[in-house]
């Protein structure tokens, strides 16, 4: 996936793995060891000093390997951050700067999944994955020396191993099945959550809350029945780990108590055997663990490719748009339809507009007006045509860098998570004057004073609803405004505004007409009077009207 090209280089936090892994299967022979010794040899010679040097030896081996199951822990911890950091901002930036249309192809749910694809992927590409292959090959170690020590008994532990992964294997084809379908009903109900969630005074005030509590239920009641088998599939390993690992020690323990009896090992040997069989088991229920996730990995992984399939809205590496532009627009013959089955939204559009205008265009309904603001800001591509700004080719350059030259204002204004001073500025700290003297043109401050907080309240999306919605509308040109754009896109802003706000509205496009170019999607007769020149958009064609 070239998503990933940007992986941080893990290559020496691999190495720091390797080497703790090595170490802490290495000390992990000291205690059956040092137990056969002691019941082989200490107990029948009595030799206390000598158990007392081995039980310090073991303990000693014991603290160290402690510290390095901590030290590896930490690293794989940090590679996950790492990957978590990288990966997730890689995955957030192809979405904010995919092109609309493809974006639009799916709802929120599934974009919501696509992201926490990356929290599924993180133990893949991490150390936790490899800390297992690292520990894998010790599985042999501790069978070799079992075999050594008694080669019979080194069956046992093979066989139980086998039957293990065997009965894995066939978990998990149920376990993918289940996760598949968990998947496809989480896109679904995340999807009508955040609908309802971002139409929720509208469905309160139609009294739709029992329809919509009853659309709910249906869609939760197949996610549970579904969720259940997940949750089953995803325990059985776990749940099936200890009878494994118990009747392999078992078997070790009765087959070699018979080897004792007739002297051909002793009881050191036995239990040497007992703990390095079970020791051996750990390794393998990992394993099995990570095939299961590996199914949630396969799917995460698709996720993610449909992240990369999304189209950039400017491709990589497009020159940035000139800072010294020109307030100059031109259509030329641009046509616009979402999809071949559909009507085209605009056809052949021509429009020309002179540095610091004023244009007006009249249109109702589904025109088509906001997907030509759309166009003009380079959100959406035309299907055919060319959109010219300040003499330049919007195509040929990164529009995205718009900013500070080329400002919308939309219908109703949006918040972000953060103060309204946040809202303002964009987080920009070094415009904090240049926010305040915007503030007060468009007569921001003596709303906001009456907030306990003042500039500093906190705000975020979910704001609309206890603010005032005048007040959330000048936060927003005041925004559009901070900047000094040299071109202004007004989609039906005044629409939603009361009269003391359209007021200051109207004032301020009368200071802002001839010092930049303004373009207004309207009924407004206001408007349409105050305007240089009068559009009318029908039917996807755009008439200028005297």
């Amino acid at each position: 996936m070239d998503l990933f090209k940007e992986l941080p280089n893990f290559k020496q936090s691999y190495i720091y793995i390797l080497i703790a892994s090595f170490f802490i299967n290495i000390l992990g022979l000291i205690v059956p060891i040092t137990l056969m010794q002691i019941y082989d040899r200490i107990i029948p010679n009595e030799a206390t000093s000598t158990l007392t040097w081995l039980i310090s030896a073991c303990g000693v081996a014991l603290f160290f390997e402690a510290i390095l199951r901590i030290s590896r822990q930490f690293m794989s911890a940090w590679m996950s951050a790492q990957f978590d950091y990288t990966i997730g901002s890689k995955t957030v930036d192809k979405m904010l700067n995919s092109d609309m249309r493809d974006y639009e192809k799916s709802g929120f749910g599934v974009h919501l999944e696509r992201v926490n694809a990356v929290g599924t992927m993180r133990g893949y590409y991490s150390g936790q994955v490899f800390q297992i292959l690292m520990d894998m090959p010790f599985i042999v170690c501790f069978i070799l020396v079992v075999m050594y020590l008694s080669f019979h008994l080194a069956f046992i532990p093979i066989a139980m191993i086998l039957l293990y992964l065997l009965t894995i294997a066939l978990i998990k084809g149920r376990f993918e099945q289940a996760r598949a379908i968990q998947m496809d009903h989480n896109d679904r109900r995340f999807g009508f959550v955040i609908q309802v969630l971002s139409g929720i005074h509208s469905l309160i005030a139609s009294a739709l809350e029992e329809q919509i509590l009853r659309r709910y239920e249906s869609l939760q009641s197949a996610d549970t029945k579904n969720r259940m088998l997940v949750n089953f599939w995803t325990m059985l390993p776990n749940n099936l780990a200890p009878l494994f690992t118990v009747s392999n020690i078992f078997l070790v323990v009765c087959v070699g108590s018979i080897a004792v009896i007739n002297d051909e090992i002793t009881i050191g040997t036995l239990t040497a055997c007992t703990i390095l069989s079970g020791r051996a088991m750990q390794p393998v229920q990992q394993l099995a663990n990570f095939m299961l996730r590996h199914s949630d990995i396969k799917l995460a992984n698709q996720k993610l490719d449909e992240v990369e399939a999304m189209e950039y809205e400017v491709a990589p590496g497009t020159v940035e748009f000139p800072k010294d532009v020109k307030g100059t627009l031109e259509l030329r013959d641009v046509s616009f339809q979402y999809d071949n089955k559909l009507a085209p939204v605009l056809t052949k559009v021509n429009l020309d507009i002179q540095e610091n205008n004023m244009v007006a265009i009249s249109a109702s309904g589904s025109s088509g007006a906001t997907t030509l603001l759309y166009i003009l800001l380079g959100i959406l591509k035309p299907s055919n045509g060319i959109v010219l700004v300040g003499d330049n080719n919007l195509s040929q350059w990164d529009h995205t860098s718009r900013h500070t030259r080329m400002e919308y204002l939309p219908k109703t204004g949006e918040l972000f998570k953060g103060t309204i001073m946040d809202n303002i500025t964009m987080f920009d700290n070094t415009k904090y004057m240049a926010a305040s003297d915007v503030a007060k043109l468009v007569d921001l401050d003596e709303l906001v004073s009456q907030l306990p907080q003042g500039y500093e309240t906190q705000v975020d999306s979910r704001s609309g609803g206890m603010l005032p919605s005048n007040m959330i509308q000048r936060i927003s040109i005041a925004r559009a405004l901070i900047e000094r754009p040299r071109i202004l896109l007004l989609d039906k802003t005044n629409d939603a505004m009361d009269p003391e706000t359209e007021k200051m509205f109207f004032w301020l496009l009368s200071m802002l007409k001839g010092k930049c170019t303004i373009v207004v999607v309207t009924s407004d007769d206001s408007l349409l009077k105050m305007s240089d020149a009068r559009y009318q958009l029908s039917n996807g064609e755009l008439v200028e009207v005297d």
